[in-house]
C-alpha cells in the first residue's frame, strides 16, 4: 500500500513539473509574440489619405480672367504662376510630412488638387508665386525652419504677385480643404492728378513730374506677414537710386504725362504693409510723394497714405496701408510744395477721402494742395 501511495505522489510531482515547463513555455512564446505584434505596429508605416485642395479667389496663369492687358494700366492681381503646399505634421514637433511644387503647366485650375499625404492633425502652408530660391524651399525639414522664410519687396512682379494662406486641419482617408490665400502687397492708385496754376506767376510755367513711394518697408515673414527682425526700408525719406533693384517694376513711376494739365492714366504703386499710427526713427509712414520741377525748382507733395488729416477717417479698421488692400488718390496741385521730400505739407486747402478695391478697397482720397 505504502509502494502505491510513493507512486502517486511521484507521478503528481512529474504532472506538476511538466505542467509548469508547458505554462512557462507557453509564457514565453506568447511574450515572443507580443513583442513581434509590437515591432511589427512600430514598423508599419502611416495610413496615407488623399487631400484635395482648393484656393479661393485665384485664377491659374493658363486661364486670365478677361483681357486686362487689353486696359491700359490694368493688372492681372489674382494670376498663379506657381505654388509650393507644405503639410506639417501637427504634433508638437511639426515636421514635414509632404512637399509639393506645381508649375503653370500643371495647374489647370485651382480647385481640388490631389496631395498625397497620411492622416493626422496637420497645418498646411501654401505659397503661390514664390519669389524664395528654390533649395531653401526644399532644405525646410519642419515647421519651425519654415517659419523663418521672408519675402522681399525687389523680388514681387506686377504679373504674379507672392500671396500665402495656411490652415490647420484634421486629414481623413479622404479629405477636402479648402484655404484662402492673400498678397503681400498693397497697390496704391493716382487716379487723378490736376495740376492748376491758374491765376498764379506760374500759370504758363513749364513743369516735369514724378511720382513715387517712400520708406517702403523691404521685406515680410512669409508664415504671418509681419516685419523680419531688422526692418530693411527702401526709398528711406527720399528717393534712392533703385534702379538696378526694382528694374522698373512699378514701385516708382517717373515722368508723368499729361493732357491739358491732368493726368492722362492711373498709375500704380506697390508696397509691402505699414499699419504704424505714430512715427519712430526706424518707421515712418509711408508716404506717395508727388515731386514736381517748376522753374529750376524741385517741389515736393508728401502724403501720408491713409494717415490722420491724410485720407484716415474715425471708424476705419486701421491706419497707414494694409496688406491686400487698394488706396486710391485724386490731388489738385495749385501751389508750391515743400523742400523737403519726407516733410508732408500742412494746409487747410485740401479735401481727402479714401478708397480699397476688389482686393479690398479704400474710399477714394482727394486732396488739394
Amino acid at each position: 500500500m505504502r509502494n502505491f501511495f510513493e507512486k502517486v505522489k511521484t507521478f503528481l510531482v512529474n504532472a506538476f513539473r511538466v505542467f509548469l515547463t508547458i505554462l512557462l513555455l507557453f509564457l514565453e512564446f506568447s511574450c515572443t509574440k507580443n513583442e513581434e505584434f509590437d515591432s511589427l505596429n512600430k514598423n508599419k508605416l502611416p495610413e496615407q489619405g488623399t487631400l484635395l485642395l482648393s484656393l479661393k479667389g485665384l485664377s491659374p496663369k493658363n486661364e486670365i480672367i478677361s483681357k486686362v492687358s487689353e486696359i491700359e494700366g490694368a493688372y492681372e492681381d489674382t494670376n498663379v504662376d506657381t505654388l509650393d503646399i507644405f503639410i506639417f505634421k501637427n504634433d508638437g514637433n511639426y515636421p514635414i510630412d509632404t512637399y509639393k511644387h506645381f508649375t503653370s503647366e500643371e495647374l489647370t485650375n485651382l480647385s481640388d488638387i490631389p496631395i498625397r499625404t497620411t492622416i493626422g492633425e496637420k497645418i498646411i502652408c501654401v505659397i503661390a508665386n514664390s519669389h524664395i530660391s528654390k533649395s531653401n524651399l526644399q532644405n525646410v525639414k519642419d515647421y519651425n525652419t519654415f517659419i523663418t522664410l521672408f519675402t522681399d519687396l525687389k523680388n514681387e512682379n506686377v504679373e504674379n504677385w507672392s500671396m500665402y494662406g495656411e490652415q490647420k486641419c484634421k486629414i481623413e482617408a479622404n479629405s477636402s480643404i479648402s484655404i484662402g490665400i492673400t498678397r503681400y502687397v498693397a497697390k496704391i492708385c493716382l487716379s487723378k492728378l490736376n495740376i492748376n496754376f491758374d491765376n498764379t506767376p506760374y500759370q504758363n510755367s513749364d513743369y516735369t513730374v514724378k511720382a513715387y513711394l517712400t520708406n517702403i518697408i523691404g521685406q515680410k515673414i512669409i508664415y504671418n506677414g509681419e516685419n523680419t527682425n531688422n526692418i530693411l526700408i527702401y526709398n528711406k525719406e527720399k528717393k534712392e537710386d533703385n534702379a538696378t533693384i526694382f528694374h522698373n517694376k512699378n514701385l516708382i513711376e517717373d515722368n508723368l504725362n499729361f493732357i491739358n494739365n491732368e493726368l492722362d492714366k492711373e498709375h500704380y504703386f506697390f508696397c509691402y504693409e505699414n499699419l504704424i499710427d505714430k512715427e519712430t526713427d526706424n518707421l515712418q509712414f509711408t508716404r506717395l510723394v508727388i515731386e514736381l520741377s517748376l522753374e529750376g525748382n524741385t517741389y515736393y507733395y508728401p502724403i501720408n497714405i491713409n494717415q490722420k488729416d491724410y485720407g484716415y477717417q474715425d471708424g476705419y479698421t486701421h491706419h497707414g496701408i494694409e496688406k491686400n488692400t487698394e488706396y486710391t488718390i485724386e490731388l489738385t496741385i495749385e501751389h508750391p510744395g515743400s523742400s523737403d521730400p519726407n516733410t508732408p505739407i500742412t494746409t487747410n486747402d485740401y479735401d481727402f477721402n479714401i478708397s480699397v478695391n476688389p482686393w479690398i478697397s479704400h474710399p477714394v482720397s482727394t486732396i488739394k494742395f
